[in-house]
């Protein structure tokens, strides 16, 4: 019973958003190792490596981060290492993409995941905190490539308008408020369904001791009297046979004191 007891509060503490995101991490990571491995040879294999560039940032940075992400996913590093270094990766891609393409890349594609991971894997205020730190970049190199002091490393990439920069930031910004509040409220009820969970876990364990309780005393008082029984019976065979009065007598009191617990009989 001890050992039940202790498997059901651990699986009691097992119920924890904390394990919920480190399982569901641990998915992800091998997701995207599995399209990086996919990207990786695309961009190897492929003659058209400019247009890949624009769209995954250089190949350099790819191969670190996939090498990197490969790692991460291989080896089972504390959960807060792993998640801030796959952060760390979405963010890289979206400043290299950024750097490459500007406006016209991925990069809002990779900000955007890595606010969606950071509110997923923290908390919703850790991903408000990287939407800010998403927009610094995509406003800092918007504004550089508005005043002509900075042009997109790739080929055939408009440096778009003031118009075009502010519009992206704004949708980049909308999007992201998007992401948060909808993982704010996810893991409002995420939390309040997994508190009525444990709830209900608790209850079921109070109604299995109340009625192992009931049923170990049930089981006493029946042995008790099956106890009894037997030495009823024992004591009836034991003297059927004796016909003098004063050995009867004397073999009853014995019985009795030995059978039936009394030493006192009259």
């Amino acid at each position: 019973m001890t050992n039940q007891n202790l498997s059901d509060s651990t699986n009691l503490s097992g119920l924890s958003t904390q394990a919920w995101r480190e399982n569901f991490l641990q998915i992800v990571l091998i997701g995207a190792t599995v399209f990086g491995t996919v990207a990786l040879i695309a961009t190897f294999l492929s003659t058209a490596s400019l247009a890949y560039e624009s769209f995954f940032g250089s190949i350099y940075t790819i191969t670190i981060v996939y090498a990197v992400l490969l790692l991460i996913t291989i080896i089972r590093l504390p959960y807060t290492l792993r998640t801030g270094i796959f952060l760390g990766l979405l963010y890289v891609l979206g400043l290299s993409s950024l750097l490459g393409s500007g406006l016209w890349g991925d990069a809002r594609i990779f900000l955007l995941a890595f606010v969606f991971a950071s509110g997923l894997f923290y908390s919703a205020q850790a991903g408000m905190n990287s939407l800010v730190l998403g927009l610094v970049p995509v406003a800092v190199i918007g504004f550089l490539t508005v005043n002509g002091l900075y042009h997109p490393s790739s080929q055939g990439i408009a440096a778009g308008t003031l118009g075009d920069w502010l519009a992206g930031s704004a949708t980049f910004v909308l999007l992201g408020a998007l992401i948060v509040t909808g993982l704010r409220l996810f893991q409002t009820e995420f939390a309040r369904g997994l508190e009525k969970a444990r709830e209900a876990f608790r209850a079921v364990q109070t109604e299995r001791r109340s009625l192992e309780t009931h049923v170990a005393e049930r089981t006493r008082e029946l042995e008790g009297r099956n106890s009894q029984m037997r030495a009823s019976v024992y004591f009836t065979r034991e003297i059927a046979d004796i016909q003098a009065i004063p050995t009867l007598l004397s073999k009853a009191v014995a019985l009795i004191s030995q059978h039936f617990g009394q030493f006192h009989e009259a």
